[in-house]
């Protein structure tokens, strides 16, 4: 009887905690997915400054065809070939980095956590 009264506090607490986070989780989905959306939405449009609170006309892929054909942007694409030479290495070698840090210090400090845990109670 006493095992069910625990877990019925703990689906309490759980469910208590999930009430006060869905607020703040809600706010933030609200705070990301409407500007996403309300801009992709407009990147299939033509938008000036005359017609942004008007009716804008739907142009669909036109936008990224005009901005893809300017000359600019072909340039960047060499410059940018370049870069993701120099950077991708370099993020591949920092996630190594990271990886290892998971999977060596992590179960060394829960070891050292359990030695000196039993210690303190222990004692």
């Amino acid at each position: 009887m006493e095992k069910r009264k625990d877990s019925r506090n703990s689906i309490k607490e759980k469910r208590a905690g999930y009430v006060f986070v869905l607020p703040a989780i809600l706010f933030l989905l609200l705070l990301v997915l409407y500007p996403l959306t309300y801009n992709i939405t407009m990147s299939f449009r033509d938008v000036t400054l005359k017609t942004f609170n008007a009716e804008q006309e739907f142009v669909g892929l036109k936008n990224y065809v005009d901005v893809l054909a300017m000359p600019v942007v072909r340039g960047l694409s060499s410059k940018m070939c370049k870069f993701y030479k120099i950077f991708l290495p370099a993020v591949f070698k920092s996630c190594r980095f990271y990886m290892a840090e998971l999977i060596l210090f992590i179960p060394k400090n829960a070891c050292l956590h359990l030695v000196i845990h039993s210690k303190l109670v222990a004692d």
